[in-house]
């Protein structure tokens, strides 16, 4: 489901009710959150990103990774591990 917000009144573009949109206090709050997350994941090298990527959000296997990437599926496990380090590092520093 893609949302997009609307003007001051941030309604949501994909048919919820405005009951359900964020309040401004909340909008903010994911944004800040979605830009420490791109920040996370820029720090990564970009193949542990694309391989964290591809398996959180496309739910590729591991396999399916490994294969994309043209790596082992060794390295597609030590990626994702590394990543997912990285995040809990974040989290446990915040």
């Amino acid at each position: 489901m893609q949302i997009v917000f609307v003007g001051k009144s941030e309604t949501l573009a994909s048919g919820l009710s405005e009951q359900f949109a964020p309040s401004a206090e909340e909008h903010v709050l994911m944004m800040e959150a979605l830009v420490s997350i791109d920040a996370l994941l820029h720090r990564l090298p970009d193949k542990v990103r694309e391989a964290l990527l591809l398996r959180q959000l496309d739910n590729l296997s591991y396999k399916e990774i490994a294969k994309r990437l043209n790596v082992s599926v060794s390295s597609v496990e030590k990626y994702v591990a590394k990543a997912l380090q990285a995040c809990m590092a974040d989290i446990i520093q915040d």
